[in-house]
């Protein structure tokens, strides 16, 4: 359990107290490294950050370290937090420091699309167990409930959830509940046409992210721009179709940069 925000290490000097809504956890880490900061940067009921001369050293948050840590403190936009000085055991600096904190944008990204998706199961199909925080939360995925719902908010489970659901979204083992199936059906109009909207942007985009991984970058961009003429501003959206425009100007058998 992370110990409380005021019970600091023997021997440091606090520089500066505040919340995360004010002061983002990359300012933070830019001013540590701007002053050479050596000490600690602790993010209250979360983790923690040790600082070697400016530079990201361990990191913990719940039960994940390293990488997956920094990546779920930064995930988070809010939070007390306390920056002290002092002189933390360890020489090592951490690696991988800026893929985690832009890792941690587009998972911001994608639970934005998918805090208030509403999933279940597709078939019969037993679920293999992965090992991971999102075992138990395919169990409870009654059709109904939101994921925000279900997800433990206990530290160090939010960014390997997101991942997660992606993935089974992407290999078919979860699904999105329809609009039309978790709310009444929306009026017609006089002439018998249907008021709503029959496509549901998140949908669009998930089929066009595994139609470009599949390899079919026109039925792929089709699905991408329709999903982006009903939510323009869809960054997922926007960053995928520019990573379709890569592949056509230099083909090859990477898929990395379709998220």
């Amino acid at each position: 359990m992370t110990e409380p925000i005021r019970a600091l290490r023997p021997r440091t000097t606090e520089l500066l107290r505040g919340d995360l809504r004010d002061v983002s956890l990359v300012s933070l880490l830019q001013l540590a490294q701007v002053e050479a900061i050596s000490g600690w940067l602790r993010i209250e009921g979360r983790g923690e950050i040790t600082l070697l001369k400016g530079h990201v050293g361990l990191v913990a948050c719940g039960r994940l370290s390293g990488v997956e840590a920094l990546r779920e403190l930064a995930f988070h936009d809010r939070g007390r937090f306390v920056l002290a000085r002092g002189e933390p055991a360890g020489d090592r600096c951490g690696d991988n420091v800026t893929f985690a904190l832009m890792d941690a944008y587009r998972l911001r990204d994608e639970w934005k699309r998918l805090a208030d998706a509403v999933l279940r199961r597709v078939g019969e199909r037993p679920w293999k167990p992965t090992g991971g925080p999102f075992d138990p939360i395919v169990l409870e995925l009654d059709g109904r409930r939101t994921l925000a719902e279900l997800v433990d908010p206990n530290p160090g489970i939010a960014t390997l959830v997101i991942d997660a659901a992606l993935d089974a979204l992407r290999l078919g083992a979860i699904e999105r509940v329809p609009e039309a199936q978790r709310r009444p059906p929306p009026l017609t109009v006089i002439d018998g046409s249907d008021a709503g909207d029959p496509e549901d942007p998140d949908d669009l985009l998930d089929r066009g992210r595994d139609l470009a991984r599949r390899g079919d970058y026109d039925g792929a961009e089709a699905l991408l721009r329709r999903a982006l003429a009903r939510r323009p501003d869809d960054r997922i959206a926007q960053q995928n179709l520019r990573a379709l425009a890569r592949r056509r100007a230099a083909p090859g058998p990477e898929t990395e940069d379709i998220r």
